[in-house]
């Protein structure tokens, strides 16, 4: 269990007519544990592409953009590669 809390803020939404809208946000992840005291482990910026698919707006892809990367030791098994990083959902 990572034990994290994302906290997403000033999100920004542009819907189309054609069914896709664009969001994009902050994002701050916090964590702690009973051994590692709470702290801001990552801070950046979503890039999300949604899609209305049957009468429900569903997560195409997301973009991370970090801009600040705190201590992710007892969060990610691997180190984060430099530059956005991309989520197919």
């Amino acid at each position: 269990m990572p034990h994290t809390k994302h906290v997403t803020t000033n999100i920004w939404l542009d819907v189309h007519d054609d069914g896709r809208a664009e969001a994009r946000s902050y994002v701050t992840v916090w964590q702690g544990l009973a051994d590692f005291p709470l702290q801001a482990i990552f801070s950046g910026r979503y890039a999300d592409d949604l899609a209305l698919i049957d009468g429900r707006w569903s997560f195409v892809a997301r973009w991370a953009h970090p801009d600040v990367i705190g201590d992710m030791s007892r969060h990610m098994r691997d180190t984060l590669p430099p530059g956005p990083l991309r989520t197919k959902v």
